[in-house]
């Protein structure tokens, strides 16, 4: 399955690797380079995307004279998974957030019960929040790898997660074949 994962943090990318190996696995790490890859003419069978994203340096076709650049992190993900659905191509926005602390997460338990099973099987995007889809592990940032192992707090919802993209897949209902 040619696969791509777009987070902007480093041990979800090194989870994209680990958790989907076997599989063909591209991978972007900013707003613009996702952009740019799904504006390409290269081909998915899946896009796996992080919700939230910082500006970093892509403003598109932001008018930055008529209004102000976005503070905060952008839920760029959301034009990802749009973008991805328009090709015909099965999307899972697998995020940090969830639905008791941030709106757009909130909003998205329409799309499906954080992670449930799609109600309707031609559905291409698919939510699901990482707690329910993680790594029993953390991220060694001296030796910049993925540990895996039951770390302390790895229960913890305010603990951050390394997401299992693969369990996310499965967890989405939209990959029957996983």
């Amino acid at each position: 399955m040619r696969i791509l994962v777009i987070d902007d943090e480093r041990k979800n990318i090194a989870s994209a690797y680990l958790t989907l190996r076997g599989n063909e696995v591209t991978t972007c790490d900013t707003i613009q380079s996702a952009y740019d890859t799904l504006q390409g003419d290269q081909e998915f069978d899946a896009v796996l995307t992080d919700l939230f994203f910082p500006l970093g340096s892509f403003h598109g076709a932001m008018d930055t004279v008529s209004y102000d650049l976005p503070s905060g992190n952008l839920p760029a993900g959301l034009v990802f998974a749009i973008k991805a659905a328009n090709k015909g191509i099965r999307t899972v926005i697998c995020t940090d957030a969830n639905h008791h602390s941030d709106w757009i997460c909130s909003l998205l338990d329409l799309v499906g019960d954080f992670g449930s099973v799609p109600k309707r099987t031609k559905e291409k995007i698919a939510y699901v929040e990482a707690r329910h889809a993680s790594i029993r592990g953390y991220w060694d940032e001296i030796r910049k790898e993925i540990v895996m192992c039951d770390p302390p707090g790895w229960r913890d919802p305010n603990n951050p997660k390394i997401k299992n993209w693969k369990k996310a897949m499965v967890r989405s209902g939209l990959f029957p074949e996983l």
